[in-house]
């Protein structure tokens, strides 16, 4: 004889998860066991094959765990989302043929589309064309946040070599930055050296007591060395150039964004041309006829 044994989801896969209204249901004989059911709701069973698919081969056994309630919790809720729309929607409004064949072909053709770009579309993007798109669109590059080039540094108080580093970060000589470099890498506890790259000012105040740049607008505008400090720390800030919010940002700061767009544009540009090829290899072939009403 057959025995049926009842138990809720969150036995069935030792997780903190229930649902209570869904049943697991185990039999004791069947042909192959990964297709036992897992979960039903009103007649429609979920099997351990599927749910098993949707787990990671390389899952430990508690991921594993995991997924499987995870997945299972999502399908039941879809089969009851799903059963009240059927038992709600009138027959004209559950006609969804056309709408899921119009989903399909534009699956199928973003598909093919993704597929070519993989394998044949390749970006080329110039310094000429990055700076002739800024000179063009500037007002799309304004700042809304000061960026900075400089150098920040944290160090405890009582660190060696701390007057001579003040020293040397005074006058910036250029035969010194390997000195400078070496102090840093060796007893910062916290360091930006942003000699050439724009950052924000506000990433550097985050480090400051208080989040604030002693005499901040003077700084910004004198290039001079800034130190401030708490009971443990002293904080050095050198400002060597400076964008405010509100103006254009540097081309460099937004050589990555530019890049982005231009792409996007080439492939805007391939698919165009990709889809004009096919309509016309299919016109050659004269696989498109139009009739006249």
């Amino acid at each position: 004889m057959c025995m049926h044994i009842r138990i809720d989801i969150y036995k069935y896969f030792k997780t903190a998860l229930l649902v209570a209204a869904v049943t697991v249901t185990a039999s004791c004989k069947r042909e192959n066991p990964y297709d036992a059911p897992v979960a039903e709701v009103d007649g429609v069973v979920l099997t351990k094959s599927k749910v098993y698919s949707a787990i990671p081969p390389a899952a430990s056994s508690e991921d594993s765990a995991l997924v499987a309630d995870e997945y299972v919790r999502r399908w039941v809720y879809q089969q009851v989302v799903l059963r009240k729309s059927k038992l709600n929607l009138t027959d004209e409004e559950q006609d969804i043929e056309d709408a899921v064949a119009e989903y399909r072909e534009a699956l199928l053709v973003e598909r093919f589309q993704q597929k070519v770009l993989k394998e044949k579309f390749k970006p080329n993007v110039t310094n000429e064309e990055i700076e002739k798109y800024y000179n063009s669109h500037k007002s799309f590059f304004t700042l809304n946040e000061t960026l900075v080039k400089g150098l920040f540094v944290a160090v405890k108080k009582d660190v060696d070599g701390l007057k001579n580093f003040r020293k040397l970060i005074t006058n910036m000589e250029d035969d010194k930055m390997a000195e400078i470099e070496d102090f840093v890498y060796h007893h910062a506890l916290k360091y930006e050296m942003a000699f050439e790259n724009w950052i924000p000012l506000a990433s550097i105040k985050d480090y400051l007591p208080d989040n604030t740049i002693p005499n901040e607008a003077a700084t910004l505008k004198s290039h001079k060395l800034a130190e401030t400090s708490n009971d443990e720390n002293v904080y050095f800030i050198l400002i060597t150039d400076c964008k405010m919010s509100g103006s254009d940002a540097p081309i460099e700061y937004v050589t990555d964004k530019i890049s982005s767009i231009l792409i996007n544009k080439q492939k805007i540009e391939f698919i165009k041309n990709l889809k004009s090829q096919l309509y016309n290899d299919a016109m050659q072939q004269k696989l498109i006829n139009y009739y006249e009403n």
